[in-house]
């Protein structure tokens, strides 16, 4: 089956502009069913921050801006509530979306890229065909502070590689 749809592949294919098209297509279709695996996984509510950074890392690659901008809220309000219980017992703990590098990293590129958008939405460019976030930009494009928000990212991810 595999070698009828290369060569089924291989003969509908032309131009390199076909070859573009056919592996963006290829590409968007990989990211979609993997977003529907880890909603599924995620639903199941494992422990940890893998499962939730995966989905809003493909959420992103989608331009699903919205979705991963609210997974990665849920995430880092999860932590701050199991940090402050933590205070609570006199446990001094770092939580894992504290000791995760790699998860502020990804929040502060989704602020980079809600930033554009802003920038963007403001200039009067309306690109963006997300309806969701495109009622978020309508309502929030000139007062969210995208950039001190990347900054505290940053700063979030150097503390958690730094140990």
């Amino acid at each position: 089956e595999e070698q009828q749809t290369e060569q089924s592949t291989s003969s509908k294919i032309s131009t390199p502009e076909e070859y573009l098209g056919f592996h963006q297509a290829q590409r968007i279709r990989w990211l979609e069913e993997a977003r529907e695996d880890f909603q599924t996984a995620d639903n199941l509510r494992p422990p940890g921050i893998s499962v939730p950074s995966k989905l809003a890392y493909t959420q992103m690659e989608l331009g699903n801006i919205s979705e991963a901008l609210t997974i990665l809220t849920d995430l880092q309000s999860k932590s701050q509530k199991e940090s402050d219980a933590a205070k609570k017992k006199g446990e001094p703990c770092r939580t894992e979306m504290e000791r995760s590098y790699s998860a502020w990293l990804l929040y502060a590129d989704l602020m980079l890229i809600i930033g554009h958008e802003c920038k963007q939405w403001n200039r009067g460019i309306h690109t963006n065909e997300n309806y969701m976030f495109r009622r978020w930009l309508r309502k929030y494009s000139t007062a969210f502070d995208w950039q001190e928000r990347r900054f505290q990212a940053l700063c979030m991810a150097l503390e958690a590689a730094a140990g």
